[in-house]
């Protein structure tokens, strides 16, 4: 695999209201993305205990028999919420966001530059573009360095949040 394969990614987006946006991501330089390690493991790392913990009897072996606890759940979105606001809010997400464009060829608009346009009422964009963004950076790392169990909880909990979102509706 060549750098440019290993450090590129695209991905289709849907936006709020179901229209599918092309992402392009490149990953941090080193320095970027070391320095951004810290902000991120504190602030997301704590909110992804806090939502495995509102996942009543979550078993690594057996996810399917999980339930979740909605106002557990809503605390723990609502402390991301807080972790992000303490570390900049927006600025912080325009950071995580700096090597990323949405759309393609000569519509394609880096996403930072355009983050109040592109996302104005449509947050749930916004966090799925942040959270493959953090995905595209650092699941190698932490694949690598947590034997695997990463990528176990991130799927789990993906599905997870994507069953329980489908309810909402």
């Amino acid at each position: 695999m060549s750098d440019h394969d290993r450090t590129m990614s695209t991905k289709t987006i849907l936006d709020d209201y179901g229209n599918a946006h092309e992402y392009t991501c490149v990953q941090h330089p080193a320095g970027e993305g070391f320095d951004l390690l810290p902000k991120i493991t504190q602030i997301f790392g704590e909110s992804l205990g806090n939502v495995m913990g509102a996942v009543e009897g979550f078993d690594m072996s057996s996810p399917g028999g999980s339930k979740f606890d909605g106002e557990a759940l809503g605390n723990a979105f609502r402390k991301l919420a807080e972790n992000v606001i303490a570390a900049g809010s927006h600025e912080f997400l325009k950071r995580i966001l700096k090597h990323t464009s949405r759309g393609s060829g000569d519509s394609a608009e880096k996403v930072a530059a355009n983050f109040d346009k592109i996302y104005q009422g449509n947050y749930g964009e916004l966090f799925a573009a942040v959270a493959w963004v953090l995905e595209v950076n650092y699941a190698p790392f932490l694949k690598k360095r947590l034997g695997g169990v990463a990528s176990k909880v991130k799927g789990d909990f993906r599905k997870k949040l994507n069953d329980l979102l489908s309810q909402a509706e």
